[in-house]
């Protein structure tokens, strides 16, 4: 949805490229932040089972 969003003001002149790379560059930084967080956790988890057995 962004990405339509982001397109049409591309081709209205209403937004430039590198615009559009920061703000997707911004959100890629976010979900790799998360993906990192929830690695964290589930290696934890699997730490914690590894020595409870």
């Amino acid at each position: 949805k962004e990405i339509e969003k982001y397109t049409s003001m591309l081709y209205q002149n209403k937004i430039d490229v590198k615009t559009i790379l920061v703000a997707h560059l911004e959100f890629l930084n976010h979900q790799r932040n998360l993906i990192s967080t929830h690695i964290d956790l589930i290696e934890q988890e699997l730490k914690k089972e590894t020595h409870s057995k």
